[in-house]
């Protein structure tokens, strides 16, 4: 349980940082967002926060698309929404962006 804890207590620390990756640089940027798709998104699927996983679903999409690792285009073709070296299905929710 405390385990768990201490997990809520970082994916809400890496919602605000996503929250102010703005004022990073670009590299930091690209790095806040892979550490977020790698470390944070998959484990808040499995913990079952919904709400934190949609969250950063949708700002690393925007990210990645604003950063140029990815394109619209390749979102809606590819059907992915992460670069090659780490690729997930794009979610049912976004399909029709």
């Amino acid at each position: 349980n405390n385990d768990k804890e201490i997990l809520l207590i970082k994916a809400i620390d890496r919602v605000h940082n996503l929250n102010t990756v703005s004022y990073l640089s670009l590299e930091k940027q690209k790095k806040q967002v892979y550490e977020t798709i790698k470390n944070f998104l998959i484990c808040a699927e499995e913990l079952s926060l919904n709400h934190i996983s949609q969250f950063f679903y949708a700002e690393c999409i925007k990210l990645n698309i604003k950063l140029g690792v990815i394109t619209l285009d390749s979102v809606i073709e590819n059907q992915n929404i992460f670069d090659q070296e780490f690729s997930l299905p794009v979610s049912p929710l976004y399909r029709n962006v």
